[in-house]
């Protein structure tokens, strides 16, 4: 389920779906999440180790981008868990996915400019990406990258600006799967395929764990100047439990 242009006085619209689904997806504009002043959120204690990066950002926009993020998915696991947004604390795992420490739900974030994408899921792993619909990839060079053989085929007549429209829908699929899977960029996405037919809209896919039927990969209707999509993994395996251990700043982290 997508919440569109959701802010922080819609907890009890987010607390209602999480009611009726185990996988909801987010999407918000950093202005409507960032600091202000006299808020009465502890900063410090929201972003722990994410503190340290905060400072060293260049300029204001990135630090309300990641101040912003990391509120929204505090709110995303307080509704998810019933438990107040100050309650809980993030951390980070070995492959810097970020996810709430000692809490029964998986999250994931993504953001353009002043976009947010955020999932939360009550039941398996989610990942979420959100990218400009006219981003350039590079043409043939990114379709080396990421189309499997498959794919290549499918997307073989098509040249310049209509090819990288193509490209960044199917960039969105599978990077939502790939963090999902816990391994980002560092998966290769040429492993994953999806059919790229009129029609299809890449809801057929091969290279998952588990196959099609553990798995819900769907594009997400954001609006024209963007494209994104999720990617739930219901029946994932046992991963290893995450250890939190108190960070140089006295907050829990990975």
């Amino acid at each position: 389920m997508l919440l569109r242009r959701h802010r922080r006085d819609d907890g009890g619209t987010l607390t209602a779906a999480l009611r009726r689904t185990d996988a909801v997806v987010v999407h918000a504009r950093v202005a409507d999440w960032r600091p202000r002043p006299g808020d009465g959120y502890d900063w410090a204690a929201l972003l722990g180790d994410d503190a340290d990066r905060l400072d060293r950002l260049p300029d204001e926009p990135a630090r309300h981008r990641l101040a912003a993020s990391r509120l929204l998915l505090t709110h995303l696991v307080g509704a998810a868990t019933g438990r107040a947004p100050g309650e809980i604390r993030l951390a980070r795992d070995a492959a810097r996915r970020p996810y709430p420490v000692g809490q029964p739900v998986d999250v994931n974030l993504s953001h353009t400019a002043d976009v947010l994408l955020a999932g939360v899921c009550t039941r398996g792993r989610i990942g979420v990406d959100i990218e400009r619909a006219d981003r350039w990839l590079g043409g043939p060079v990114a379709a080396g990258r990421l189309c499997s053989e498959r794919e290549h085929a499918a997307l073989a007549d098509l040249r310049g600006a209509a090819l990288d429209r193509r490209l960044v829908r199917l960039w969105t699929l599978k990077e939502a799967c790939a963090k999902a899977l816990g391994g980002g960029l560092a998966h290769d996405l040429r492993s994953l395929s999806f059919d790229l037919a009129p029609g299809a809209d890449g809801s057929a896919y091969a290279g998952l764990p588990g196959g099609p039927a553990d798995w819900s990969v769907t594009p997400l209707p954001v609006g024209a100047p963007h494209v994104a999509a999720v990617a739930h993994w219901l029946a994932p395996p046992d991963a290893p439990r995450r250890r939190a251990v108190p960070s140089r700043h006295g907050r829990l982290t990975s």
